[in-house]
């Protein structure tokens, strides 16, 4: 469907930014989840953000 593929285009852009995945990387709730799993991508971005201040 054209909508969904809209939709999935403007989202996949919006949060792939060094502060969103360090929020994300740094947020205890889901940090601490059970199904955590560390993501590469994550972690890049996380350096990504300590490496900027």
């Amino acid at each position: 469907m054209l909508i969904w593929k809209i939709i999935v285009e403007r989202w996949s852009g919006q949060l792939h930014h060094p502060f969103h995945a360090a929020a994300h990387y740094l947020n205890p709730a889901i940090r601490y989840f059970p199904i955590f799993k560390n993501d590469r991508e994550v972690e890049y971005g996380m350096l990504d953000c300590v490496e900027i201040l």
